[in-house]
């Protein structure tokens, strides 16, 4: 008979449970091998490329026979009906049963066991010594689990990568990296596949894990084990992107925003509720200014305005406006989760970086943009004269965009100083001569110095719209009338729904009404 207390069995079960027993389709794979010793007992699960094995406190009267295969839902509806602070006994033979407390009862529960050879068997080291890592590893790991690739084909980055100096997550559009490590790790690095395990082992490790890798049938095997946890699990083969060239340097960012605790913790809350967050890719646009932060939806949805009054704005260009970038809003809310708080914007198209210490977390804008590209925006050009730009520095130079004319006008009617200000509105700004940026037909223009003659605005004359810029629009008005579609679509089956669900529970009413009224005409007046 196995012995050991119902402590020992719920915070096995806690942390077995990330393997998820209860899905795999073996059935042998479906139950906890519990295995008891003289003095402790060992309860572990198994997939196809992972085990994870508890031992805790606890007895067996016969170490020969103390071996048994038990259910997953057994075991786990024992570990919830049992009487707080009782024993859990366990009978493998002849007949399998479980002994417990139960409401101040004895309760007895036979159970069809698996036979216990059929658990895969667990590859062993073979006699390779295990080493020392540091435990705030496996922190790494899990932060950087959640920037890890899901999709199937792109099984390498399907993992977490540790090397020596580096923990490294990436699903091609987001990246995390906790570097300045000194691990004892092969060269080439290791691969480990997405798990829960990291963060169990994590709860209850002390100051240093033992790891073993090793090849088991030609296959990368590694082994965690701290405290009461041992981990073996199957790595990815292959070598993994170099990551660190996509790292931008911090030099070349122009606004530094440091968001406080209290807006992090808002944002936590808000951005979820925002107009689009459900849809594809989430898009969200920050705008840093001088006089402070702010975030809000796409132009073509509802607007509702984030101001992040409490957070500070470290740096922005001086006199030139980046305008809004805009990005998936679960990186944000990812990246303040992890405890970042220092975020670094260059324009709509450079990656937008967080960086913390000897942790680091970027992520690309959306590209091509969620909804209508955003107005060519410029600064208001100076009344100084200014050298004239030789024709190479001008291959692309384009016309302003066609509200610089009649933002002038606006502009010269409140009195503004050209030559001093710039006046800006929610859609547009006054733009000079501008010249596209490289490799982005879309985001907002540069500025190109003005020729040293009388300055002034051309407007680009609406005739020349081009062909392809029309159907552009047609199609982003389709787009447009599309998601305005699937809205309501949405909305509509939310509500039948609904109608649903209530006429099911005015069926069920009725039926009790009518059963009371039968019964009622039985009662003897």
């Amino acid at each position: 008979m196995i012995t050991f207390s119902l402590k020992t069995l719920r915070e096995a079960l806690a942390g077995l449970r990330v393997l998820k027993p209860a899905r795999q389709t073996l059935p042998a794979l479906r139950c906890v091998r519990v295995v008891g010793n003289s003095d402790s007992v060992r309860l572990d699960v198994a997939t196809p490329d992972e085990h994870l094995l508890f031992e805790g406190a606890g007895h067996s009267d016969d170490i020969a026979t103390g071996k048994v295969l038990v259910p997953w839902e057994t075991l786990d509806g024992v570990a919830r009906s049992a009487d707080a602070g009782s024993d859990i006994a366990i009978e493998p033979f002849p007949q399998p049963t479980i002994r417990c407390l139960s409401g101040g009862a004895p309760v007895i529960l036979p159970f069809r066991g698996e036979p216990p050879g059929d658990f895969p068997a667990v590859p062993t080291p073979a006699g390779r010594p295990p080493v020392g890592l540091p435990s705030a590893v496996l922190a790494s790991m899990v932060e950087a689990a959640d920037c890890a690739s899901t999709e199937s084909n792109r099984y390498l980055i399907n993992g977490v990568f540790v090397e020596k100096h580096a923990v490294v997550a990436t699903d091609g559009r987001q990246l995390y990296a906790r570097n300045s490590l000194d691990l004892p790790l092969p060269d080439e690095g290791l691969v480990f596949p997405l798990s829960g395990v990291p963060a169990v082992i994590g709860k209850t490790a002390g100051g240093t894990l033992l790891f073993t890798t090793w090849k088991h049938d030609t296959s990368p095997v590694a082994r965690l084990a701290s405290g009461p946890w041992m981990w073996t699990t199957r790595l990815i083969p292959g070598k993994y992107l170099n990551w660190r060239q996509v790292i931008p340097k911090p030099d070349g960012y122009k606004a530094h925003l440091r968001i406080s605790d209290e807006d992090a913790a808002r944002l936590r809350t808000v951005l979820p509720r925002l107009p689009g967050f459900r849809d594809k890719h989430s898009p969200v646009c920050l705008t840093i200014r001088e006089e402070g932060a702010f975030l809000n939806p796409p132009p073509h949805l509802p607007q509702v305005r984030v101001e992040l009054g409490r957070s500070r704005v470290i740096r922005v260009p001086e006199g030139e406006d980046i305008g809004d970038v805009q990005f998936d809003a679960n990186y944000l809310l990812g990246a303040l989760r992890r405890g970042f708080r220092d975020l670094h914007v260059c324009d709509d198209v450079t990656p937008v970086v967080m960086r913390d210490g000897h942790r680091v977390n970027i992520w690309t804008p959306n590209r091509p943009r969620v909804g209508p590209p955003p107005a060519k925006t410029s600064a208001t050009p100076s009344a100084a004269p200014a050298p004239e730009p030789k024709a190479a520095d001008l291959p692309d130079a384009e016309p302003a965009s066609p509200q610089a004319a009649s933002t002038n006008e606006n502009k010269n009617a409140t009195g503004a100083n050209p030559a001093a200000s710039t006046t800006r509105n929610e859609s547009t700004t006054m733009v000079a001569i501008a010249q596209p940026r490289i490799g982005n037909s879309t985001g907002t223009p540069g500025i190109v110095a003005a020729a040293p003659q009388k300055t002034h605005v051309t407007a680009a004359p609406e005739a020349q719209a081009s062909g392809v810029d029309a159907a552009q629009q047609s199609i982003q008005r389709a787009r447009d009338l599309l998601r305005e579609l699937n809205g309501t679509l949405g909305n509509l089956q939310v509500f039948i729904r609904e109608s649903v669900r209530q006429q099911k529970a005015l069926e069920r009413d009725h039926e009790t009404l009518k059963k009371n009224i039968r019964a009622l005409r039985t009662v003897e007046v």
